[in-house]
């Protein structure tokens, strides 16, 4: 079952290949739509496991200055 394409979020030629040598070329002909749903919803995963990281490293990081400016550590007792 054939399904119009979204051109703004279809794969590219070369996103094309990779999942055809994953999925072959039956599938991908077969279900392109759902295969490029699948895609789509994999990279916005991992964009957003990329997002996650980068605010837990930056926190982390700030944490890191504060320790090192000798300020007091809040809940740590001497």
């Amino acid at each position: 079952m054939n399904q119009p394409v979204d051109c703004e979020h279809a794969l590219t030629s070369g996103q094309l290949v990779v999942i055809r040598d994953l999925v072959g070329n039956a599938i991908a002909r077969e279900d392109l739509p759902a295969l490029e749903a699948a895609y789509r919803d994999f990279r916005a995963g991992m964009d957003e496991l990329k997002s996650s990281f980068e605010q837990l490293t930056l926190a982390s990081d700030q944490a890191g200055s504060a320790d090192q400016s000798g300020a007091p550590h809040q809940g740590v007792k001497p």
